[in-house]
């Protein structure tokens, strides 16, 4: 398979259809090598962290005529570019020659040559000035979004927020206590070649530094989730203790509640709500992989959710715009605008009013995003408790100290902690 075309096809996909990567890829990675999928993989997120960089260096330094309407032939131009300036490790002129190849077979000879004649004055820049500027962790990142976060951060802060999302990011898995514990996962994992190493402040996770974790059987045993360890604090503030009803309201694709299962070795009657049916077999496959179990599995809007029972305590991960994860998701930057923030932040509100209709007095409530935006977070809880008097923010104890944020929530902060953003805090209904 053509790698590079490939490539090239997915970023146009994403771009047309306005879609996040991880919802389609895994029907392309079938097709492909082990090598090809990291690669490959690796080539469509780089570009999304990089192209409004290499398109100003191919319009000031390159080719300052390049004709914007002139979309799929652009696009080229850029996979190109960012294949080139942060991902070449082969002779430069091969990148061109097979960039040339697939603008001839799609656009004619005459758009290849164009192809041809201005990724050969790209290759001849300094890349290593290139690379040295400073200016790409901004113009990655759309304005509304550096607009959002200088709101609420420092500029030292929201500027080390841009440069973490301009990271390769690393690859965590939590392991599955019901089956390993760590120091057996660790030794397993070396055994089939695997690099990892604990994580300190995380005692149920493990970086993976080197290897492929989707080609062994561990995987398979259910001996691991791959999840990043700023997405246990919700699970951890929550505190599910055995035989407690809980209510997971927007459950896919489960992260969060089999994490609640595992902690509590499957002692928790636990009920799973999603929005969407096509993620069932998802949820149940993660499950039935990790060897867990809970007791209904219903498919309605969170907003309009009916169970005809009440619950100790309930978990939102509310749908949100997903900023604590740009660096995770790179396309994601760049298929939000503040007006989904605006109506998310509507359905947000909506959800937490109709959950707690759900909660027994002196039950809790989790609610967390994997949004740094206060506008998704703080003001979503604030408004909730103030609309309705019969709940009230309880202040985390000291052991969540590190993660405090503004006294009564709990912020993973990029820019600080160099995992993925999120956010959550604990309401309680008092009468």
């Amino acid at each position: 398979m053509n790698l590079r075309k490939l490539y090239y096809n997915t970023v146009v996909r994403i771009f047309d259809e306005n879609l996040l990567f991880k919802s389609f890829y895994k029907e392309i990675l079938p097709e492909l090598s082990s090598d090809e999928r990291r690669l490959f993989i690796n080539m469509v997120n780089n570009f999304f962290r990089h192209f409004r960089y290499v398109e100003k260096i191919f319009i000031e330094r390159v080719e300052k005529k390049i004709d914007r309407d002139k979309y799929l032939v652009v696009m080229l131009l850029l996979s190109a570019g960012c294949e080139w300036l942060y991902l070449d490790k082969s002779k430069s002129y091969a990148i061109v020659n097979e960039y040339v190849e697939i603008a001839k077979k799609r656009f004619g000879s005459f758009k290849a040559g164009f192809v041809n004649a201005v990724l050969r004055k790209f290759i001849k820049l300094d890349k290593e000035e290139l690379l040295a500027n400073q200016e790409d962790i901004y113009i990655s990142h759309p304005e509304w979004f550096i607009n959002e976060i200088k709101k609420s951060y420092t500029p030292k802060i929201a500027r080390e927020i841009l440069k973490f999302n301009q990271e390769i990011p690393k690859t965590y898995i939590r392991h599955n206590r019901t089956k390993t514990t760590v120091k057996r996962l660790l030794a397993d994992l070396e055994s089939r070649n695997i690099e990892a190493k604990k994580v300190k402040q995380f005692p149920d996770y493990i970086c993976v530094k080197k290897g492929n974790i989707f080609d062994i059987d561990l995987f398979e045993k259910g001996e691991f989730y791959i999840q990043s360890p700023s997405h246990s604090l919700p699970i951890k503030l929550l505190n599910p203790v055995k035989g407690e009803k809980i209510l997971d309201i927007c459950s896919a694709p489960g992260g969060k509640s089999t994490h609640i299962q595992e902690i509590t070795f499957n002692k928790v009657k636990l009920f799973l709500n999603d929005i969407s049916m096509k993620k069932r077999v998802k949820i149940k496959h993660n499950f039935k992989r990790l060897g867990l179990s809970f007791e209904k599995l219903t498919f309605q809007e969170g907003e309009k959710f009916k169970l005809f029972m009440d619950f100790d305590k309930i978990l939102i991960d509310a749908p949100c715009s997903g900023t604590g994860n740009f660096g995770k998701h790179p396309e994601a930057r760049w298929n939000r605008d503040k007006e989904d923030i605006e109506d998310l932040i509507k359905l947000q509100y909506k959800i937490l009013d109709n959950a707690s209709y759900y909660l027994k007095i002196n039950g809790t409530i989790i609610y967390s995003t994997c949004s740094i935006l206060d506008s998704e977070n703080i003001k979503v809880v604030e408004k909730f408790t103030k609309n309705n008097p019969d709940f009230i923010i309880e202040k985390p104890s000291e052991e969540f100290d590190k993660y405090r944020y503004k006294d009564n929530y709990l912020l993973v902060n990029p820019g600080i902690s160099r995992l993925d953003g999120g956010f959550c805090c604990k309401i309680r209904r008092i009468r």
